[in-house]
């Protein structure tokens, strides 16, 4: 039975990522999970977010533990027929850990708009329900004070990339989907942007 323990850093953006302890007894218990915002070392600092990719970390203990297993009969007692085998489970195992470890383009665009709005590359999915709640309640009276608004949801339809609003409302109308449990909205939301091409413009 696989039996391990592990910890790391994964999802690296603007010098913050997620930092995650782990036991693994086949299944993985998660002993905490941090995101990081000031990568210091020991003097790191962060707080408690939502543990990420319990599920995911089956197939990665498996992977490894087969792969393990099959090279090991393999070269120890001439197993040859379990070689390719245990290639592919390695090669599967190094597959899952670049994708797991990664943000992909659509994660970096919204934790790009958190970190100019926050300080924080978080995707707002992380967070536990209070630090939520305190994120969208600090975002909400900084709009309210500074642009003198509260329809940023309206607000997104005709926003410039350019716009000192565009990271305020953008944040606070997908924070809002999330409450309101519309993921479509944000996908479709964020696919659009990225096809923008006056925000491709500025990214570059």
């Amino acid at each position: 039975m696989p039996i391990g323990y592990s910890k790391g850093t994964f999802k690296k953006m603007h010098n913050q990522c997620i930092y995650q302890k782990t036991i693994f007894l086949i299944i993985p218990f998660i002993l905490e999970t941090l995101f990081i915002t000031e990568n210091n070392g020991k003097n790191s600092k962060g707080f408690n977010i939502k543990p990420q990719y319990r599920w995911n970390l089956v197939p990665l203990v498996l992977l490894g533990f087969g792969g393990f297993l099959f090279l090991y009969l393999s070269f120890t007692l001439k197993v040859y027929v379990l070689l390719p085998i245990g290639l592919i489970f390695t090669g599967l195992l190094a597959w899952l850990l670049i994708r797991l470890k990664k943000s992909n383009k659509k994660e970096e665009f919204v934790r790009e708009q958190f970190y100019r709005t926050t300080n924080c590359a978080i995707m707002p999915e992380w967070l536990l329900s209070e630090t939520f709640n305190n994120f969208y309640s600090s975002l909400q009276e900084h709009y309210k004070q500074y642009f003198n608004s509260s329809d940023w949801k309206n607000e997104m339809e005709y926003l410039k990339p350019s716009d000192v609003k565009f990271p305020f409302a953008f944040c606070l109308t997908y924070m809002e989907n999330i409450i309101n449990r519309n993921k479509s909205a944000n996908k479709n939301m964020v696919k659009k942007l990225m096809s923008n091409k006056s925000l491709q413009k500025e990214r570059t």
